[in-house]
């Protein structure tokens, strides 16, 4: 009796296996039948739906994004167009940003790296501009993904937001400590960075921009200030950008 029921569960087991693998094969084809497209954008190794971007810290006026697509489905041995809606309600195309000429999945390949080119432009300094990119279903790609769940959150699959600007959302890193560097206002990085020839991106390195180097900084920037102020005191032409939105001398 034993015996029997040992071979009862190894012609048990052997079955349930057949219908594992069969199960699988039905998945593969239904899945090798799929051509389908979704956007895969991540931060932070998390999958997001949007990216923010600003010019403060580099001293480039072109930012470069990749806004990365990926096909399901088996590849094709000829290109592929992605029909893709790009919109803004603030941001103009040639003027604000640059994209590609083209939007096609290349032959054998199952993936795109869509490159826009963020340009730096004045109006940066005082708000930021959005991007809007939707993928639409075409004769090339169905859309097998419209959203995901990421930590409680619904991520979208076939929308991407770009947002870009010239603002700062909180003060650099190296700049830490008010007694030792003053109140922290963009207009004094940006003259910081002009006329003591200091890249901005170092202010966010600690390590670049000590606190032995503020107190340099801060006594340079006052004696320039003044200097300047004298300038403007006595009706000589002097550099306004030492005077913040109230038309006041800057303090270091």
């Amino acid at each position: 009796m034993r015996h029997k029921n040992i071979f009862i569960n190894i012609v048990l087991m052997l079955m349930f296996s057949i219908g594992i693998i069969s199960c699988e094969e039905d998945s593969l084809k239904v899945y090798d039948s799929v051509e389908g497209i979704y956007f895969d954008n991540y931060l932070d190794r998390q999958l997001a739906d949007s990216s923010n971007y600003t010019f403060v810290y580099i001293e480039e006026d072109v930012i470069e994004v990749d806004v990365q697509m990926q096909t399901l489905g088996p590849q094709s041995d000829v290109d592929r167009v992605v029909n893709l809606r790009v919109s803004s309600e603030n941001a103009e195309e040639g003027i604000d940003y640059i994209l590609p000429q083209s939007c096609v999945i290349p032959a054998n390949s199952s993936k795109l790296n869509y490159t826009v080119k963020l340009l730096r432009t004045p109006p940066l300094k005082e708000a930021s501009k959005t991007i809007q990119f939707e993928i639409i279903a075409n004769e090339h790609f169905t859309l097998p993904f419209l959203e995901e769940m990421v930590i409680n959150k619904k991520v979208s699959r076939v929308h991407y937001k770009i947002e870009f600007s010239e603002l700062f959302t909180s003060p650099p890193a190296a700049w830490n400590d008010e007694e030792i560097c003053g109140v922290f206002l963009p207009e004094k990085l940006f003259l910081i960075s002009r006329v003591l020839d200091i890249p901005r991106s170092d202010f966010n390195d600690p390590k670049k921009v000590t606190w032995a180097k503020f107190s340099y900084i801060r006594s340079e920037m006052n004696k320039y200030v003044m200097d300047e102020s004298m300038k403007m005191w006595y009706g000589m032409p002097f550099d306004e950008e030492i005077l913040d939105k109230d038309g006041n001398p800057l303090e270091f």
